[in-house]
């Protein structure tokens, strides 16, 4: 981009079992010496990054930072939009991954902070695909999510929930293989009715997988052959 941005930071203090917040005043400097000037919103609650970035949007900034992991950045995306329309179609997201698993970044090629703050150096904007999700609520009624990277219900719904209801301070691949494990003693696998492509079938299924991004689960190569600007997802239907 050519013309200079209004730039907000999302920040989610938590992530990374709350080393982001420690280390906000160094990521922040660091930040600030590539982009210059931008405001920072820091999130004090789940969900709280949908309703910063949404508000940031409307007051002018066409530049939100995700400093964060997979969790901050997808709440980020759905901020993005309002009554299931762009708040603003010009704004731009950016990602500094900080957080547990950091798959959407792994997939884009950002392994480290040197990674993240080279691609925000350059402003280079890149249009990619987006997921949109339909949920039926347990208690009735529905909402709509947006998604980057990968979407998936059955046990890997799962074992997100157990891993962010847990210490994540061993890291990220103990912190998986933990929730994993406790998870499979437990788990059934739901029969469920699925239509791809315009084909219905009836399976019990341990997983579903659609993937934008090809990782997951903190590190699983799920989906070598997605690409996030090719206009369609990759979909793994994993059996009884």
């Amino acid at each position: 981009m050519t013309h200079d941005h209004k730039i907000a930071a999302i920040v989610n203090p938590s992530s990374a079992n709350g080393r982001t917040g420690k280390h906000w005043p160094d990521i922040e400097s660091r930040l600030r010496g590539v982009l210059g000037d931008f405001t920072t919103f820091t999130t004090k609650r789940p969900g709280h990054a949908v309703d910063l970035t949404r508000k940031a949007i409307q007051d002018g900034h066409d530049l939100v930072i995700s400093v964060g992991g997979d969790g901050t950045h997808c709440e980020v995306l759905n901020g993005f939009f309002d009554d299931n329309l762009p708040v603003n179609p010009a704004a731009a997201m950016a990602i500094f991954p900080h957080g547990t698993g950091s798959d959407l970044a792994r997939g884009m090629g950002v392994h480290k902070i040197e990674d993240a703050l080279a691609m925000l150096r350059t402003r280079t904007i890149t249009k990619v695909d987006i997921g949109r999700v339909t949920l039926t609520l347990p208690h009735g009624g529905t909402q709509v999510r947006y998604f980057l990277n990968v979407a998936d219900f059955g046990i890997g719904g799962a074992v997100a929930e157990r891993v962010n209801g847990q210490t994540k301070r061993f890291g990220p691949f103990l912190t998986f293989l933990y929730a994993v494990l406790r998870t499979l003693f437990t788990f059934k696998n739901p029969l469920v009715s699925i239509q791809i492509d315009g084909k219905l079938f009836e399976t019990r299924t341990i997983n579903v997988i659609v993937a934008n991004g090809q990782y997951y689960g903190g590190g699983i190569h799920v989906a070598r052959d997605a690409r996030m600007d090719d206009g369609q997802f990759e979909v793994y239907v994993l059996g009884d």
